[in-house]
């Protein structure tokens, strides 16, 4: 009898083929909905999951614990970045201002942290760059 290798970490970084790249997308989208439903269950989390694939469809998971009202009022508002700002309050425009400067912080981190890690794995390969 063979003996397995074992839990193997595979290097993170594109999959070059689409049909491989395509593969794996739903295999991961449906971990991650997965992921997030046992997050649910296991401690009561209200959560939705918003994934766009490279051709702009939206795949979405709302966790069940929002119930039956929290889905409707969302399903008529609509997404958030599809609202209309000009019939809001000034209490509401001052929250949906904070909200979006949170998301703005929240991106500019995690692209300095893609980068430092991009330019840490390039710096780690094993030929020149200055040939």
């Amino acid at each position: 009898m063979m003996k397995s290798k074992g839990h193997q970490n595979i290097e993170i970084k594109r999959i070059e083929d689409n049909n491989k790249r395509h593969v794996s997308f739903s295999k991961h989208k449906l971990g991650l909905f997965n992921k997030a439903t046992e997050l649910n269950v296991l401690t009561g989390t209200k959560l939705d999951v918003l994934v766009f694939s490279k051709r702009d469809k939206v795949f979405f998971f709302r966790s069940p614990s929002w119930g039956k009202k929290a889905l409707d009022e969302a399903a008529y508002l609509g997404f958030w970045w599809d609202r209309s700002f000009e019939n809001m309050g000034l209490d509401e425009l001052m929250k949906f201002e904070a909200a979006l400067l949170r998301l703005k912080e929240n991106v500019e981190e995690k692209s300095k942290e893609m980068n430092k890690k991009l330019s840490s794995n390039f710096s780690s390969l094993p030929f020149d760059s200055h040939v």
